[in-house]
C-alpha cells in the first residue's frame, strides 16, 4: 500500500467516524431538546393547574366572604325587628288597662317570698300596689320612683327583684318568645 492510499484510507476512516460522532451528537441534542420540551411543558401545566386551583380557592372564599355578609345583613335585619317587636310590646304594656296593670301586678308580688321589704313604683302604680299589698297581707314599704315606665322594684337586705314593665318583658317574655318570634317571622 501506497502513502496515499494509507492517508485516503485513514482520511476516509476520519470522515466516517467524524459522520458518526456528528449524527450521535445530533441524535443527543434532539433527546436533551425533547426532554427541555418535556419539563417545559410539564412545568407550564403544573403552573396552569396550581394558577386553576388558586383561582378556584380565591373564588369559593370570595363566595363564601359574600354569602357571610349576606347572612349578617339578613341577621342585622332581623335582630332589627325583633328588637322593634319587643320595644313595640313595651309601649303596649304603658297602655294597659288598670285592671290589666292589677292583675300583672298581684301577679308578680306573689312571687315575692319575703316578708318585709320596700316597693319603688312609679306615680301610675303606686295607689294599684297599695291596694294590692293590702290585699295579699304583705308588711311591705312604698316609696315612689319615676326612674322606670311601670310595675314596680322590690328591695330589702337580701334581694332586690325588678318588676318593671322592661324588666318583665326583657326576663320573662322575651326570653320565652323570641325564637318562637323569629320562627313566625322568619321561617
Amino acid at each position: 500500500m501506497t502513502t496515499s492510499n494509507i492517508v485516503k484510507e485513514i482520511l476516509a476512516d476520519a470522515e466516517k467516524e467524524a459522520k458518526e460522532i456528528a449524527l450521535k451528537a445530533e441524535k443527543e441534542e434532539k433527546e436533551i431538546i425533547k426532554q427541555y420540551a418535556e419539563k417545559i411543558k410539564k412545568m407550564e401545566n403544573d403552573f396552569l393547574q396550581e394558577k386553576q386551583k388558586k383561582e378556584a380557592v380565591m373564588n369559593n372564599k370570595t363566595k363564601s366572604l359574600a354569602e357571610s355578609e349576606k347572612n349578617n345583613a339578613i341577621l342585622k335585619k332581623k335582630r332589627e325587628i325583633l328588637k322593634k317587636a319587643f320595644e313595640k310590646a313595651k309601649e303596649d304594656f304603658s297602655n294597659l288597662s288598670k285592671q290589666e296593670i292589677e292583675k300583672l301586678l298581684t301577679a308578680s308580688i306573689t312571687n315575692i317570698q319575703e316578708k318585709e321589704g320596700i316597693i319603688y313604683a312609679n306615680e301610675d302604680c303606686f295607689s294599684i300596689m297599695e291596694k294590692i299589698i293590702k290585699k295579699e297581707g304583705k308588711n311591705f314599704k312604698m316609696k315612689k320612683n319615676k326612674d322606670f315606665p311601670g310595675g314596680f322594684l322590690f328591695v330589702n337586705d337580701k334581694v332586690e327583684m325588678d318588676f318593671s314593665f322592661d324588666a318583665i318583658i326583657d326576663k320573662k317574655v322575651k326570653l320565652k318568645m323570641e325564637l318562637q318570634i323569629a320562627s313566625i317571622l322568619f321561617d
